[in-house]
């Protein structure tokens, strides 16, 4: 959790640190918990007790109530938008490429 991160020793060497929520509606999240195999643990008002921490403690909620790849794209365009800037391109440098002295062509 972010209140955890802060004073680490080896925060000093990380730059900024962004986090997010990937959330869904209450009622979404009983329904896949119950819809879990019985051999996982469900726990459900555990989970819905902590998602209702996690919404008090971190500022940005992505929805997670769409089908998995649009909850992907709307992480990856968090990412595009708080993720580490992109760099400049470098230039490219091409190999230098010889000539096999034994080869006849």
């Amino acid at each position: 959790m972010p209140e955890q991160l802060a004073p680490l020793p080896a925060r000093r060497w990380i730059t900024d640190v962004h986090f997010a929520v990937l959330d869904c509606t209450d009622q979404a999240r009983r329904a896949r918990l119950a819809a879990r195999p019985p051999w996982r643990q469900r726990a459900i008002e555990d989970h819905i007790a902590f998602a209702v921490y996690l919404r008090t403690i971190v500022p940005v909620l992505i929805p997670a109530d769409g089908s998995p790849a649009d909850t992907a794209e709307l992480v990856a365009e968090w990412v595009r938008e708080h993720g580490p800037k992109a760099r400049a391109p470098t230039a490219s440098v091409e190999p230098e490429v010889t000539r096999d002295p034994l080869s006849s062509a």
